[in-house]
């Protein structure tokens, strides 16, 4: 299937559907409308040179109102259980993309791991909502890959059609992928001379508003087309010259002590400045 407006193809393999016990009665469709199912199938989004994007492995069951209580015609608006398995897979996000670009300009480092390819490392299930082309997310969804793991919120969604989607979501890197970067502020902090109390408070101060169990945590929302989205993160994250700069501050102030602990005139009248 071509999509004009994405310029992608949506190849469907191996779809398993079947149709379990139906329950329509067209003069009843309030007490009398529903139909039990359960499907599987194999997702892939191509780009126009017919290259391999991601590939989403689906299954789904339970209820679906086939029709239109009030209209009687088909219903709009459907409900499900969807589960998304391990070893679907995406090879690029631009989202991703922009975030890593965030994050150079804020803490001078590249997450790399953000433009691999990520695989599911186990199975997702959440309820959705499709109609007039928009698939709503009605749960929140864990998705762990083998760099990060993401969290979309409920009610974010993406437009099938035309690919517009709105996300908001959570990020956690994994250890290995965190400690570089957790390490870079560090050893610049050092490059302050600090006091062994100031440079635990500061690096604290800092690294707490995105660091959890020692491992990169953001919040983010990404918004508009998902091959050039707009991408806000939720809590900005301190620069590193910014960093820097408070804390060669407290260095100053460190050394200023020192010399105020020693027995020089006016040491008490200088001590009332700090």
């Amino acid at each position: 299937i071509y999509v004009q407006k994405t310029s992608q193809f949506l190849k469907i393999s191996t779809l398993d559907l079947v149709i379990g016990f139906i329950d329509v009665n067209p003069k009843d469709l309030e007490n009398h409308n529903s139909i039990d199912f359960t499907s599987s199938s194999q997702l892939l989004v191509l780009n126009r040179k017919k290259e391999e994007l991601s590939k989403f492995l689906l299954a789904s069951n339970g209820k679906v109102a086939p029709f239109d209580s009030k209209t009687g015609g088909i219903n709009p608006m459907l409900n499900f259980k969807l589960k998304l398995l391990k070893g679907s897979y995406v090879t690029a996000m631009a989202a991703f993309d922009a975030l890593n670009s965030q994050l150079q300009g804020l803490l001078s480092s590249d997450m790399k791991s953000l433009s691999e390819k990520a695989e599911l490392e186990e199975d997702a299930s959440f309820q959705a909502s499709y109609g007039h082309g928009v698939l709503t997310f009605k749960d929140d969804i864990r998705l762990p890959t083998k760099h990060y793991t993401m969290s979309l919120k409920k009610e974010s969604w993406i437009q099938v059609t035309n690919n517009q989607h709105l996300f908001h979501a959570d990020m956690t890197f994994s250890r290995n992928d965190s400690k570089p970067l957790i390490d870079s502020i560090q050893t610049s902090l050092k490059t302050a001379q600090l006091s062994e109390e100031n440079l635990k408070k500061i690096q604290d101060k800092i690294l707490s508003g995105f660091i959890k169990e020692d491992m990169l945590f953001l919040t983010f929302k990404s918004s508009g087309n998902v091959a050039n989205p707009d991408l806000s993160i939720v809590s900005p994250l301190p620069s590193l010259k910014d960093i820097l700069k408070d804390a060669l501050s407290e260095g100053l102030k460190d050394k200023f002590q020192e010399e105020l602990k020693k027995n020089l005139p006016g040491v008490d009248s200088l001590k009332k400045l700090f």
